[in-house]
């Protein structure tokens, strides 16, 4: 964590999860093209409850993702053996 103070960089979850030696998996990429491609169709057209929904199901799913993530990491972190 010395490296990023010095840099003056504010590490994000990722970052500090994995110099503690934690893994985070996950790419959100298909949601976005989701996003992406529900706003091109709606600009073409198509209703705007559209993209509403795109929108609820990106937001679900993100907050499905936080949660998996803050647990997985607390698992790790609880399976880790204390430093004497």
């Amino acid at each position: 964590m010395v490296g990023f103070d010095q840099a003056g960089v504010e590490p994000d979850g990722g970052e500090v999860a994995a110099a503690l030696g934690l893994l985070i998996a996950g790419d959100a990429s298909s949601l976005e093209q989701a996003v992406l491609a529900a706003t091109g169709l709606v600009g073409l057209g198509l209703p705007e409850v559209v993209l509403t929904i795109v929108l609820a199901a990106l937001a679900l799913a993100s907050l499905i993702t936080v949660v998996q993530r803050i647990l997985e990491v607390r698992r790790q972190a609880f399976a880790v053996e204390p430093r004497a």
